[in-house]
């Protein structure tokens, strides 16, 4: 999608002017004024039984520079999920709470980029006895694996956070 923003020196510059080369784009959400990020953007949260949980201020500025394209891939994850998501219509992002923060820069994206908010849910992990998250490379079990080993359904729905169906 095409976006007009201010150069440093004040000029208007489209990115549709530099389609087919190479563009680096900085974005500097707290640039100019304290907090500005803390009072523009938000995003809110569903609770598991989609209910609105809270309203998130979001704080794209805790990332620091965030590299959003790269000479070696076409695209970051950041800016592949808000476009693929609002070019798909999609209206319910459901992501590991693990990427809670990302969150913050996905809505500076939407906002910048002219795209719709969606409502978001950021569901527990799966974790190990002492709490650390499975994943693939630190080699833990897949769920298949899980429950290969006999885990049931209701012990996965317990590993996440959420209740055995039927239970209070």
């Amino acid at each position: 999608p095409d976006f007009t923003l201010p150069a440093d020196n004040g000029e208007t510059v489209s990115l549709s002017a530099y389609r087919g080369q190479q563009v680096v784009l900085y974005f500097y959400p707290k640039d100019d004024t304290s907090g500005c990020t803390k009072e523009a953007i938000a995003f809110t949260e569903l609770a598991a039984d989609g209910r609105r949980e809270a309203v998130h201020t979001a704080e794209p500025g805790r990332w620091g520079d965030t590299v959003i394209v790269r000479k070696d891939v076409p695209t970051s994850y950041h800016l592949s999920v808000v476009v693929d998501d609002a070019l798909q219509g999609v209206t319910h992002v459901t992501r590991g709470r693990d990427l809670f923060a990302a969150t913050d820069m996905h809505r500076l994206l939407q906002i910048l980029l002219d795209l719709p908010e969606p409502l978001y849910h950021h569901h527990g992990l799966i974790a190990d006895a002492e709490g650390r998250k499975l994943s693939k490379s630190h080699e833990d079990r897949s769920l298949r694996s899980l429950r290969d080993h006999g885990a049931t359904p209701a012990d996965i729905r317990r590993m996440v956070g959420l209740r055995a169906l039927g239970e209070r």
